[in-house]
């Protein structure tokens, strides 16, 4: 047997796949929600409903623990599906212009952002053309499309919105007329999010870092943030980012100037199994005038002095929790039960 085979032997029979969480049927959604079951490493997910599927898909990064320095790296895009967002599976990996759909990529895929528009769906998502651990080399906004009927196998490339080296993390929602995208990026310390619009989808005007309290790091004294995710709830447009300390909320009234309101998610974690540590890189899912936050959480990630495995630490799990809204803020008690609204 392959040393790899063998290693990814162990690392299966240590880590039960998302499925042993939630042996019965169930009315609430399971902790956790999903795990990839090929490599137990599901980030930055993203959650839309299919309207040909007539389900909710969540477009994961599917990294790879188990290869440890190449975790991060030939990182494909997995997706996950669920009619009632109680059952999940998965549905298979994204292939990219008739190239992709296994565990392993030949290239580096990271954080889709992912909106549908007709009978169109748009992904916009970090990629990198090499696979060499730990993070690869220069990245790149890449824009994809496919037709809603095919949204696993038909992705064709668009073309390249930026490729500045350290952009990553691309979120787009169209006000008016206008596309906005924000993304992460580190042209000059202290890294920021980046504004950019577009009435096409096809030339961008970019201007610079995101207005307001979101990239002023002396009230906020975050250096680094990534995952920006817009979403619109309450009569405001919200942004959350992920500082890796909690998850972080700017409200605006016109998505241009953003305010610092509070952090959820945060570090001390919560008691639901594999939910113990802060919450990473979430999107929102708004029914019915409810939000719920889709986030990946990393419960290994404190030092262990005997690690089953190298990579062990960065085993991760998606987690679903609801949103409260008191009037002012956004709010997140993540071990609260929910009962879920009458869905599509």
């Amino acid at each position: 047997m392959r040393a790899r085979a063998w290693v990814f032997l162990c690392f299966t029979m240590l880590l039960p796949a998302a499925k042993s969480f939630s042996q019965k049927p169930m009315s609430t959604p399971p902790a956790p929600l999903y795990v990839d079951p090929i490599y137990n490493g599901t980030r930055d997910p993203e959650i839309v409903y299919n309207p040909s599927a007539k389900e909710y898909w969540i477009y994961y990064t599917s990294s790879r623990p188990v290869l440890d320095k190449g975790n991060f790296v030939g990182a494909p895009i997995g997706i996950a599906g669920s009619k009632d967002l109680v059952n999940w599976r998965l549905v298979g990996y994204c292939y990219f212009n008739g190239i992709g759909g296994k565990p392993d990529a030949g290239h580096t895929y990271w954080a889709p952002g992912i909106f549908i528009e007709g009978d169109t769906a748009h992904m916009f998502v970090t990629y990198k053309e090499d696979t060499i651990g730990p993070w690869g080399g220069p990245s790149r906004l890449d824009h994809y499309k496919a037709p809603v009927t095919d949204m696993q196998r038909g992705w064709t490339y668009v073309n390249t919105v930026t490729n500045e080296p350290q952009a990553i993390d691309a979120t787009v929602y169209k006000i008016g007329n206008v596309y906005n995208m924000w993304y992460r990026n580190c042209i000059k310390d202290p890294c920021g999010i980046y504004h950019a619009t577009s009435t096409d989808l096809l030339s961008w005007q970019f201007h610079g870092k995101a207005l307001g309290d979101i990239n002023n790091f002396d009230l906020t004294k975050i250096w680094y943030q990534e995952g920006p995710y817009v979403f619109r709830w309450k009569g405001y447009y919200w942004m959350i980012t992920d500082p890796d300390d909690g998850i972080v909320v700017y409200r605006s009234s016109d998505a241009v100037t953003w305010k610092l309101m509070n952090r959820i998610l945060t570090p001390n974690g919560g008691k639901r199994p594999m939910d113990s540590a802060n919450g990473k890189h979430a999107s929102v899912m708004v029914i019915n005038d409810r939000a719920f936050i889709i986030y990946h959480s990393e419960p290994f990630m404190k030092k262990d002095p005997q690690p089953p495995f190298p990579g062990h630490k960065f085993t991760c799990y998606l987690q679903m929790a609801e949103l409260t809204f008191d009037g002012e803020r956004i709010t997140c008690n993540r071990d609260k039960a929910i009962v879920l609204p009458r869905l599509k």
